[in-house]
């Protein structure tokens, strides 16, 4: 179980737990594991998550109301409709605090963040904003960006990999180095205004 008048957590497991609409308030999780829990809802009030996994979690419309995260990994969770630009961010350009592996991370925004070399493979990554965002170096490998929204976002050396459904304008976006597949990367080709024949 977890105690919320303790203040620090180093190396616990927390697995098949609810925690759904709970409030944590200044409580430090170090090299902790969430598995197959319930955060639906939760909030979390200057927390910190340093080295945690979270693996088979729904995190989905949890707030992290200026908690801070580093090198923390997330797979196979559901983590839908989270504003992510209310927790706590460096403005120091170190690597993304956050990986995501399978999980669905639709409706949630990271607007203006500094998230260089973030990591989201084979994610569902519908309707998020990443506007004005640091994504430089980013591994969207195989991840459905349908309706999300780039504009003025730092996407040099990201890698797209496989990735479908996205649409970025080349003129209002870094794409310096990027990588794409085809025959996705033809949508880099709206923004011109052309017409493709396949004749």
């Amino acid at each position: 179980m977890l105690d919320l008048s303790q203040s620090l957590y180093f190396e616990q497991e927390f697995s098949q737990l609810d925690f759904s609409a709970q409030t944590f308030t200044k409580i430090e999780f170090d090299s902790c594991k969430f598995i197959g829990c319930n955060l639906q809802n939760a909030v979390f009030k200057g927390c910190k998550f340093i080295d945690c996994w979270f693996s088979h979690c729904n995190l989905s419309l949890a707030q992290f109301l200026q908690s801070s995260f580093s090198a923390n990994l997330f797979e196979d969770c559901k983590a839908i409709g989270i504003n992510w630009t209310q927790a706590s961010w460096s403005k120091i350009k170190l690597p993304s605090p956050l990986q995501f592996y399978r999980c669905q991370l639709n409706s949630s925004s990271f607007f203006g963040l500094n998230l260089a070399e973030l990591i989201m493979l084979d994610c569902q990554v519908q309707d998020v904003d990443f506007r004005e965002s640091d994504l430089s170096q980013a591994d969207f490998s195989r991840s459905d960006f349908g309706k999300s929204l780039f504009n003025k976002t730092n996407l040099r050396r990201a890698n797209f990999k496989d990735a479908y459904n996205y649409h970025i304008d080349i003129f209002n976006n870094d794409l310096k180095q990027a990588k794409f597949s085809l025959p996705e990367a033809c949508n880099l080709l709206a923004s011109l205004e052309i017409e493709l024949s396949y004749d």
